[in-house]
């Protein structure tokens, strides 16, 4: 039986109220979800879900070379755990302080590290 307060179901809501994009955005918001973390976390309790639980799956995706997807997880996941800070479901969101850019690939960092590495 699925928890009513599951990263899924919480998901799901914040999807359901969101009317200030298009319908395409909102259909591939939904698919990245479901591909990168819905088999991490989606059925855990949104209140259980930990910083090593999201670094893991920006982890993933950041091993994949794929920063666009990456940016996009990241944003929908802090705004999927802000909607339940607000509706009161969980006290605090586990990505405070988490900085996008130190966990999405980034090609043009790792080139000018290549760079300064080769001199």
């Amino acid at each position: 039986m699925e928890c009513a307060t599951s990263f899924r179901n919480i998901t799901e809501q914040y999807f359901t109220q969101r009317n200030d994009i298009t319908k395409r955005t909102l259909n591939e918001s939904i698919k990245r979800i479901e591909n990168h973390c819905y088999d991490l976390i989606g059925d855990i309790l949104i209140s259980s879900i930990k910083i090593s639980d999201i670094l893991n799956i920006l982890e993933k995706i950041k091993l994949q070379k794929k920063s666009e997807v990456g940016k996009k997880i990241f944003t929908t996941l802090d705004s999927i755990l802000t909607y339940a800070v607000n509706r009161e479901i969980i006290e605090n969101n586990v990505m405070f302080g988490i900085k996008r850019k130190d966990l999405i690939y980034n090609k043009k960092q790792l080139s000018q590290k290549f760079q300064r590495l080769k001199n």
